[in-house]
C-alpha cells in the first residue's frame, strides 16, 4: 500500500495541526496517488507538499507509520472472540 493505509491517521494529524479539513484531505489524497503511481512510500510523498512539510515532524511521521500501534489491541480482540 506504500503506506497509504495510514492516510486517515495522517489526515487527522494534519487537521490537528491546523490545516483546514479540505486542505488536509487534498494533500493526503494527492500524496497517496503519487506514492502508489511512483511506488514510493507515503512518508516521502507527503513531505513534498509544502502544507504538510510545514507542520509535520519526523517524530509525527514515526508515530503515524508505527505499525505496532495498529495491532496493539489484537490480543484483546482475539480474546473476546475466544480465539
Amino acid at each position: 500500500t506504500q503506506g497509504c493505509i495510514a492516510s486517515q491517521r495522517l489526515e487527522m494529524l494534519l487537521k490537528e495541526r491546523g490545516l483546514a479539513a479540505e486542505t488536509a484531505y487534498r494533500v493526503v489524497q494527492e500524496s497517496c496517488f503519487t506514492a502508489m503511481n511512483e511506488k514510493r512510500h507515503l512518508r516521502q510523498t507527503i513531505l513534498e507538499k509544502p502544507e504538510a512539510a510545514a507542520v509535520l515532524t519526523d517524530s509525527d511521521l514515526d508515530e503515524v507509520f508505527n505499525w505496532s500501534n495498529w495491532v496493539q489491541e489484537e490480543p484483546y480482540i482475539y480474546g473476546r472472540a475466544g480465539i
